[in-house]
């Protein structure tokens, strides 16, 4: 019971590093949220072309805002962002990787994050499919399985994921602040609307139905730029929170000072000096 309260606590400061990553390399994080960006823009053209095209009829509209647009936006944040989780898990480690080193290593490992990413998905649309319920107990038991096909060659790559996050607490605690966070900056998105909105014996004027008309324009790149911005910091918190884990509960820490005195020992020995000279 005593890790409980010190992992809770950990997750928190994982959220505030993410955002201080985001702010001190924001142009870096920037390219590297590039697929991110361009898949959220791209699922938001082709839902906003069918619902202009088509008038779809309840079923179908189901089928579209209730299961396949929440998997693709939930696999998408998912998957898109992990070349931040790269940066992140180098910046951690004391150093700071090229942009070209992030995304290559990410294909590297893309064997690993193909089958992870096919399961992930079906296990999105079938979750959707039961009306999320599946979602609120399973999901938790999942988060670290991108991060262990990134970083770790277990070939179990799920029952790992479980393994490491037995403290679905702070996962839940992580996911409800970064939600009440893009909630607010929603809201602040959508202030100009919520204005506009007032009784129109107030603001009846022609300028302001011109804005209301074409305040969808801001509003639909303001909300892709924040829920790239989000998924990405989501992603850097949990990259963080799973190396805090493996490092502080595995005694990963350990093993790497004593490589490092190691080191040291086998560079100071006379019989290494004769060989490197």
């Amino acid at each position: 019971m005593s890790q409980r309260p010190s992992l809770i606590r950990r997750a928190v400061i994982q959220m505030d590093l993410a955002f201080w990553y985001l702010h001190a390399h924001f142009a870096q994080l920037a390219i590297l949220a590039l697929p991110t960006l361009i898949a959220v823009f791209a699922i938001a053209i082709v839902v906003a072309t069918i619902i202009q095209t088509w008038e779809l009829p309840g079923v179908l509209a189901y089928v579209l805002f209730a299961i396949v647009l929440p998997t693709l936006a939930m696999w998408v944040a998912v998957f898109a962002p992990l070349p931040s989780a790269v940066f992140a898990w180098h910046r951690a480690n004391g150093t700071l990787p090229e942009t070209r080193e992030c995304f290559a290593f990410c294909w590297q490992r893309g064997g690993r994050l193909t089958r992870v990413g096919v399961r992930l998905f079906f296990s999105y649309l079938w979750w959707f499919i039961l009306f999320g319920i599946p979602l609120l107990f399973l999901w938790s038991r999942t988060c670290a399985a991108p991060a262990v096909a990134l970083f770790e060659d277990d070939p179990r790559i799920f029952q790992r994921s479980r393994r490491l996050l037995k403290e679905e607490t702070a996962i839940h605690l992580l996911a409800a602040l970064y939600f009440a966070v893009f909630v607010a900056l929603a809201l602040f998105l959508f202030l100009p609307r919520i204005a506009l909105s007032i009784p129109s014996q107030i603001l009846a004027t022609s300028t302001s139905r011109w804005l209301t008309d074409h305040l969808w324009i801001p509003e639909m790149f303001g909300s892709g730029i924040l829920v790239s911005i989000m998924a990405v910091g989501w992603c850097i918190s949990m990259t963080l929170l799973y190396r805090d884990i493996r490092f502080m509960r595995e005694g990963e820490i350990l093993r790497e000072r004593i490589d490092e005195v190691r080191d040291e020992l086998l560079g100071a020995s006379p019989l290494e000096s004769r060989i490197q000279t």
